[in-house]
C-alpha cells in the first residue's frame, strides 16, 4: 500500500503506511523508511557502527530539522543504516499532523537535497511507502529503542537485512507483522 501523497495534513497512518483520516493521533510512532530499491546508499557498516556517507548525513540533517518544520512533535530515537531508517516520534495531543505526513515531509526535503547533491533532479531515494507501528505498552519504547540502536551490529549477521518487508507487505495479509526480524516482542500479528 503506498501512502497518499494529496494531503499535506494527513492523519497518523495504518502500520502499512496508508492514510486514514484528516486528524491526526497523538503517540508514539515507531517507523521504517527504505531507500528506492534497498540500494545501500546512505553509509556503511564498520565494527563501530554506521559510517554515514554525504547523503546519509543528509539524512540525519532532515532527521533532527523535523521538529522545526513541526513543533508538535518530539524527536526520540533514530538510527540510520545503509538501505533505512529506523525511528520513533512522539505526536503531541493536538497536532495537525499525522505520522504519514511528516515522513512524507522528510523524504521529500531529503530526497531533494541528496538529488541536488547528486545533480540527478527528480530521482527516486526513498520507498513511497513505509512500516509504522503505533507504540502502546509501557515497555514497548524501551524495547524498541534498543532494537533500533542495535540494528547496526546485526546487519552482518542478519540473513534477513536483504529482505525489503515493506515490499513483502504488498502481497500480505492486510494486519500481518512486515518486519519480522526488527519487531519487539509485545507487537503480535495483526495488532
Amino acid at each position: 500500500m503506498k501512502t497518499n501523497s494529496l494531503s499535506p495534513l494527513a492523519s497518523p497512518a495504518s502500520k502499512s503506511g496508508h492514510e486514514t483520516g484528516s486528524e491526526s493521533e497523538a503517540g508514539l510512532y515507531y517507523f521504517t523508511i527504505y531507500t528506492h530499491r534497498q540500494k545501500t546508499r546512505l553509509g556503511r557498516i564498520t565494527r563501530r557502527g554506521i559510517k554515514p556517507n554525504a547523503l546519509g548525513r543528509t539524512a540525519e540533517t532532515h532527521w533532527q530539522n523535523l521538529s522545526r518544520v513541526f513543533p508538535n512533535i518530539r524527536l526520540d530515537t533514530f538510527t540510520l543504516m545503509p538501505d533505512r531508517i529506523h525511528g520513533i516520534i512522539e505526536i503531541e495531543e493536538g497536532s495537525p499532523h499525522g505520522i504519514a505526513a511528516i515522513l512524507r515531509t522528510f523524504k521529500s526535503f531529503s530526497a531533494r537535497e541528496i538529488n541536488k547533491m547528486q545533480q540527478t533532479p527528480g530521482n527516486m531515494i526513498w520507498q513511497q511507502a513505509h512500516d509504522e507501528r503505533v507504540l502502546h505498552e509501557g515497555n514497548a519504547l524501551e524495547e524498541t529503542q534498543a532494537l533500533i540502536t542495535g540494528a547496526p551490529a546485526r546487519w552482518r549477521t542478519d540473513r534477513q537485512h536483504r529482505l525489503n518487508p515493506v515490499s513483502r507487505q504488498y502481497g500480505s495479509q492486510k494486519g500481518a507483522s512486515t518486519l519480522n526480524w526488527l519487531v519487539p516482542s509485545f507487537f503480535a500479528v495483526g495488532h
